[in-house]
């Protein structure tokens, strides 16, 4: 960061709200500080009628490999006390957990693992021990219940224990004696109580999911550094023969819900969010920059006049800016970049993307304190995340989360900057409007008005769009989706919504698709960076650059004012083998429906098959349906494929790893909701194609003659209106 930067980031004007606390977190359980890992196994018995069990050793190889793998770096499990893995003593195993040298505490995170036989008297559950004698049991075997109350002793946070011994589940019956257990702690049984263990069962359980996880298929499970609770359960049971089962040793429930630092993820992590948590909603994805159609450089410097008034916006006194637009036009992605390029954390870690950008057009540091995307929200959920954002107490209702927003937006001499974006994509536009945006300024703004208010808002909504000369399709339609209804559901005035939004507000209206924010050559430049720096594109060598100039003029005037559009055709173009000239006939054919038309090609080229293709339909046309962040995968997705294919029991998760393995990938967005991976379209006109049109994606794309026809009979007609004209 330059020294200017540096200045104007410490600056009142400009410094955040509220510090991201996970700026510096490298994990959400920062304050584990040591992992152990503790496996109790006894494969040999003195007393007979007790065999050998010789596989206990494999059983312990494949628990280590987990817990102690070094690629979880400091989520990595240490084995402690070691002896205790070789048929222990009754006194080594006092000495290690009853008496040890440094007692675990609130720092600590543990797994302990007892493995081998066990036994039930009348009044309690025994582990076996290599010398325990069935007439001596209270002398020579370890009482389970008291082995567990040992260990509730101690002042462990987070404990996942797993007595994978005989007829282990009849000591739940004691352990409800024991004091209450905190509901980080998970301690489990992995036989019924009537059936003795299977050697390896549990393992094997264990590793089939890990195995599972790990896989393709393992992309439904949580992408975080540490697998949920419940996750971990569901699939080991799944993997336990018929006649075990896991068993929770504890009168109350734990916290299932969510991840537990006893179970790191085996996946590779994904990539670091590029920005705050406050700011993610908007923000530019870190998987963005590195798919194979981004461009970043334009990412970052396309549109300059647009960019460059919002910059002005972020350092003029607080007013209200309604930046509008119709379906494609790049307001999401300009007020994305906008977000992005302002983030105290994306600064810090990519000084190589913002060192290109011109100063006009960086944000001051920290100068945007929150961003929320509405689309699929209730407007109390909006007002939640609001005030999560920037820190301030949750709960109570509507009513009194706004109350506290305003007196803490009160109390501040400096601006609040609020970036909202998709207001007329909520679950209620005009809700949201009327009862929570125009109540989010202090009471002692309320004789100015939004002008006098400390609060600084910058909102995108879809308007009409600016209608233009260019041809329709052959069905009469609007192909590019920029002239969609921007009047959402549950609007009765008949002005559209942007125009209601804005003089609610008294806000300046910024029409991203009108002079002067609109210049067509940004759309050509768009497609030019696709073209030429995709890695694999035919246009990448510096000799085809000027090919693809051509080629970028030819979509960019095709796709009219659609970002959307030309950034679909310009992958298109660069996924493929050879240069495309830009007057071929197939080129007109793609771009002639649009949206679709580019849609449709994508599913055909990656998928020729026609029941594979409309597989991959029927698929992404579940998540069209998602609301808010998206629709999760495991069992949700293929339930709801199978619904809106109406064949039940069709779709499983094979299916749903080989559309993410291909291509088709590209149209999906993964986040993260309440802990649960989940995905959605990446715009809501796909979402509306996939929902309106999906018949027509698996029709055959349009042959290029077809389409010349169509052009010509264009041309006569149009002709035929001039002469009409001046008849």
């Amino acid at each position: 960061m330059s020294t200017h930067d540096a200045d104007r980031a410490a600056s009142p004007e400009t410094r955040p709200v509220c510090a991201d606390p996970d700026l510096t977190a490298e994990d959400e359980f920062s304050e584990v500080l040591r992992r152990h890992l503790v496996v109790l196994a006894t494969t040999e018995y003195d007393d007979s009628d007790h065999g050998a069990l010789p596989g206990v050793a494999d059983e312990v190889k494949v628990l280590q490999q987990w817990w102690c793998d070094a690629g979880l770096g400091r989520r990595r499990f240490t084995v402690a006390h070691p002896e205790l893995g070789q048929n222990p003593t009754l006194r080594q195993i006092e000495d290690a957990l009853r008496s040890p040298e440094r007692e675990w505490n609130d720092g600590d995170a543990a797994v302990l693992v007892v493995t081998g036989h066990g036994l039930t008297t009348r009044e309690a559950h025994w582990i076996v021990l290599r010398s325990t004698s069935p007439t001596r049991v209270h002398k020579t075997a370890l009482s389970t219940d008291q082995l567990i109350g040992w260990l509730a002793d101690t002042d462990v946070e987070h404990l996942l224990v797993i007595l994978d011994v005989c007829f282990a589940a009849a000591t739940a019956e004691r352990t409800v004696r024991l004091p209450e257990f905190p509901d980080t702690w998970l301690v489990l049984a992995s036989t019924g109580a009537e059936s003795p263990a299977e050697v390896g069962a549990l393992t094997g359980a264990v590793a089939g999911f890990l195995d599972e996880v790990r896989s393709r298929e393992g992309e439904q499970y949580d992408h975080g550094p540490y697998l949920r609770v419940d996750q971990f359960l569901d699939g080991v049971q799944a993997r336990l023969p018929a006649s075990q089962r896991l068993s929770l040793l504890k009168s109350e429930l734990p916290r299932l819900g969510g991840p537990s630092p006893c179970l790191p993820n085996p996946r590779p992590q994904p990539a670091a969010p590029l920005v705050g948590e406050a700011r993610r909603d908007l923000a530019i994805r870190a998987e963005d920059l590195e798919a194979h159609w981004a461009a970043k450089t334009w990412l970052f410097t396309g549109r300059a006049n647009l960019m460059g008034h919002l910059v002005a916006a972020l350092s003029a006194p607080p007013r209200t800016v309604v930046v509008t637009g119709g379906a494609g036009t790049g307001k999401s992605a300009v007020l994305g970049r906008l977000v992005t390029l302002s983030d105290t954390r994306f600064r810090r870690d990519h000084p190589e993307l913002t060192a290109a950008v011109p100063p006009a057009l960086l944000p001051p540091v920290g100068s945007i304190d929150a961003a929320i995307l509405c689309t699929g929200k209730v407007p109390a959920e909006i007002v939640t995340q609001l005030l999560e954002a920037v820190g301030i107490p949750t709960g109570g209702g509507t009513t009194a989360e706004l109350a506290r927003w305003r007196t803490w937006l009160g109390g501040h001499a400096r601006p609040v900057t609020v970036v909202i974006d998709a207001l007329d994509e909520s679950s209620n536009p005009v809700d949201l409007l009327a009862s929570v945006l125009a109540r989010l300024h202090p009471p002692a703004a309320a004789a100015d008005g939004p002008l006098g208010s400390p609060l600084r808002l910058i909102l995108g909504v879809r308007s009409p769009g600016t209608p233009t000369n260019d041809k329709p399709n052959s069905a009469g339609t609007d192909t590019t989706g920029t002239h969609a209804a921007a009047q959402p559901t549950g609007t009765n005035s008949a002005r559209p919504y942007a125009e209601q939004v804005t003089k609610t507000l008294r806000g300046e209206r910024v029409p991203v698709d009108e002079a002067p924010w609109w210049n067509t050559a940004d759309l050509a430049d768009y497609a030019t960076e696709i073209l030429t720096q995709t890695p694999r594109s035919p246009y990448h060598r510096p000799e085809h650059h000027q090919h693809a100039t051509a080629v970028a003029a030819a979509v960019a005037t095709a796709a009219q004012k659609s970002f959307l559009l030309t950034r679909l055709a310009a992958t298109n173009l660069a996924d493929r083998d050879t240069l495309t000239d830009p007057d071929d006939p197939g080129l007109a054919a793609l771009l002639d429906d649009g949206v679709l038309g580019v849609f449709r090609a994508d599913l055909h080229d990656e998928l020729p098959d026609p029941d594979q293709r409309l597989r991959a339909i029927h698929l992404l046309r579940a998540v069209a349906f998602a609301y808010g962040r998206g629709l999760p995968w495991s069992q949700i997705w293929p339930l709801t494929a199978n619904a809106v294919a109406d064949r039940p029991g069709t779709y499983g998760d094979s299916d749903i790893a080989a559309l993410l393995a291909s291509r088709l990938a590209g149209y999906l967005v993964t986040d993260h909701e309440d802990g649960i991976t989940v995905y959605r379209l990446f715009h809501d006109t796909l979402r509306t194609t996939l929902r309106e049109q999906w018949r027509d994606l698996h029709d055959p794309p349009r042959s290029p003659s077809a389409a010349q026809d169509d052009q010509d009979d264009q041309d006569d007609q149009d002709d035929q209106d001039d002469q009409d004209d001046h008849a």
